[in-house]
């Protein structure tokens, strides 16, 4: 499992637009010692928008990320992204 930062993970989000991948879902994780535990506020799913065109859903889907992102204010918090490359 790959996780990023929201720094990173806002990089992640400009190399899919240029690679047109899109975003199927992102979820939250928060790590303590050793454990990894999952962020259940912090869970988002683009899936619906993939039964839309493939511009629609790449475009719409990164658009939706960058929304989520907004969200976090947690520096500690740690993101893993599903992606789709249509």
């Amino acid at each position: 499992m790959e996780l990023f930062n929201k720094k990173d993970s806002e990089k992640l989000l400009n190399f899919c637009e240029h690679q047109k991948l899109a975003i199927l879902g992102i979820e939250g994780f928060n790590i303590s010692g050793d454990k990894i535990t999952p962020d259940l506020d912090f869970i988002a799913d683009f899936s619906c928008l993939a039964t839309t065109d493939k511009k629609y859903f790449i475009d719409t889907s990164i658009k939706s990320a960058r929304k989520f992102l907004e969200l976090i204010t947690d520096n500690d918090l740690l993101l893993e992204f599903v992606l789709v490359r249509n």
